[in-house]
C-alpha cells in the first residue's frame, strides 16, 4: 500500500503515435523498494511466421524463472544459443528456445526501441522509451503446436518478476540495477511511446530508430535506404 501511480495519456491528431506518461508516488512514511514492467503483448492474427521483432538490445541472459549465481552464458540480441542449437529471437519460425529472455543495452545508448513487422500485412508497431526509466528489455515468446501464440516485448526496471528478497540480494546484472527505490513522499515520472507505421510488403524489419526534434527517423535492415519517418507532435 501507498504506491501511487497516475497515467496521462497524448494521442496525436494527425499521427499513430500515443505518449504514456506515468507519475509514481510513494506516500509511505518509510521508503519502498518497487519495479514496474511494461508488458506490451502480440499476437495473432498480426502475429504469425513472418513477423520480424527488432531491437536495439545487446547482451542478455536466461535461465528461466530464477535469479541467476552468475550471468552465464551470456547471449547477444538477436541469435542466441540454447541446447547446443541457434535460435533467432527475430522470428518465430523457431520452434525451440527459452520462453523468457532479458537483455541490457549498449553502454552510452539514451534511448532502448523495439518493433514488430508483418510485411503480409504491411504494418510495424514499435515502443520506444529512455533507458533511464526503464533499463531492461525482455522478449517473451509462446509458442503452440509449432505456431506463434503470443510475444511480449517487455521493456521496465527489472529483468525478472522475482521477489524482492531474491532481486535485492543479486542487486544488479550486467551493472545494472534489479529494482528501483522511492524515498517516502517521492514522485517521479516515467514515459514510453507507441507508434503504427504502414510498410512495404518485402520490409526487411529495422536495424536501428533515430530521435531528433520529435520526429522517429526508422532505419531498415539490409542495403535499402526506405526511411520511414514517424512524427510525434
Amino acid at each position: 500500500g501507498g504506491m501511487m501511480l497516475k497515467r496521462r495519456l497524448n494521442l496525436y491528431e494527425y499521427s499513430p503515435v500515443f505518449i504514456m506518461r506515468e507519475i509514481i508516488t510513494n506516500a509511505n512514511m518509510l521508503g519502498r523498494v518497487y519495479n514496474i514492467v511494461q508488458h506490451p503483448s502480440i499476437a495473432p492474427p498480426f502475429l504469425d511466421e513472418s513477423v520480424l521483432i527488432d531491437s536495439n538490445a545487446k547482451k542478455g541472459f536466461w535461465t528461466g524463472n530464477t535469479m541467476p549465481d552468475v550471468e552465464e552464458p551470456v547471449v547477444y540480441w538477436p541469435k542466441i544459443v540454447y541446447n547446443s542449437e541457434l535460435v533467432d529471437l527475430r522470428r518465430f519460425v523457431d520452434i525451440h528456445g527459452p520462453n523468457v529472455v532479458s537483455f541490457v543495452f549498449e553502454d552510452g545508448e539514451e534511448y532502448g526501441w523495439v518493433t514488430a513487422c508483418n510485411s503480409e500485412k504491411g504494418l510495424m508497431i514499435g515502443y520506444f522509451w529512455k533507458l533511464s526509466d526503464y533499463p531492461w528489455f525482455r522478449i517473451w515468446r509462446n509458442i503452440s503446436e509449432g505456431k506463434p501464440l503470443a510475444c511480449g516485448l517487455e521493456f521496465g526496471t527489472t529483468p525478472l518478476p522475482l521477489p524482492f528478497s531474491e532481486i535485492i540480494t543479486k542487486g544488479k546484472i550486467f551493472d545494472r540495477p534489479t529494482f528501483e527505490y522511492l524515498d517516502a513522499d517521492q514522485t517521479i515520472e516515467k514515459s514510453y511511446t507507441a507508434f503504427l507505421s504502414k510498410i512495404p510488403s518485402d520490409y526487411n524489419g529495422v536495424d536501428n530508430i533515430q530521435f531528433k526534434e520529435g520526429t522517429l527517423t526508422i532505419k531498415e535492415h539490409g542495403d535499402t535506404s526506405r526511411d520511414i519517418i514517424v512524427k510525434i507532435k
